[in-house]
């Protein structure tokens, strides 16, 4: 099956052998679902016939050409394998708040609190599962504000703010892990602490 589809390739690049668009499709199609081939080799002959076919067609306009060449791609994107992928954005966007640190580590308080009055071990599994999550996700907060947003011409003005955030992702680390409510109030104490020096940065 390789050796015919390749034939009928070679042949169209030399001008011998015409086939229609959609009836090389049809084939390859064939050959794909057969698995006779690669998905990249799969690929690879798609892209050249298109290219072969509609340069031949009437010599038709750039334009056109190459809008229905990327059409045709992108149908053939359509059939490989998807992958999703997941990125934070970086820009300078300026939306950032210590107010998502802070609301994660409110969590961690109401948990820690819930755990003491509760002693079903259910309930407690569930709970130090959610209060790991919103711990770490206090810590990641925390990290994005001293590495994104807080610039050296703030650590001029706050020269104990890289103290201060050291001290408030280790609080959250302990917060996380603790049972004691205290832990978590100190975390949120520190945050809060941030949230001033943050506020002061956007007084003009």
């Amino acid at each position: 099956m390789v050796v015919v589809v390749l034939e009928m390739v070679v042949g169209q690049l030399h001008g011998g052998v015409h086939l229609h668009v959609q009836c090389m499709q049809f084939v390859m199609m064939c050959v794909l679902v057969s698995q006779s081939i690669s998905p990249i080799l799969f690929m690879f002959i798609y892209i050249v016939h298109s290219k072969t076919a509609l340069y031949k067609a009437a010599k038709p306009a750039r334009y056109n050409y190459e809008r229905t060449n990327k059409e045709e791609f992108m149908k053939l994107a359509r059939l490989l394998p998807a992958t999703t992928v997941y990125a934070h954005c970086d820009l300078p966007c300026g939306v950032y708040d210590p107010a998502q640190a802070r609301i994660e580590a409110e969590s961690v308080l109401a948990i820690t609190k819930k755990m003491a009055d509760n002693q079903d071990p259910d309930f407690r599994t569930r709970a130090l599962i959610l209060k790991e999550q919103r711990g770490e996700l206090v810590k990641h907060h925390l990290w994005v504000l001293w590495t994104d947003y807080f610039k050296p011409e703030h650590l001029e003005k706050h020269p104990d703010l890289h103290d201060l955030f050291w001290r408030a992702t280790k609080a959250a680390g302990q917060a996380k892990h603790s049972s004691d409510p205290a832990d978590a109030q100190k975390s949120l104490d520190l945050i809060a602490e941030i949230d001033a020096v943050f506020k002061a940065t956007k007084q003009k």
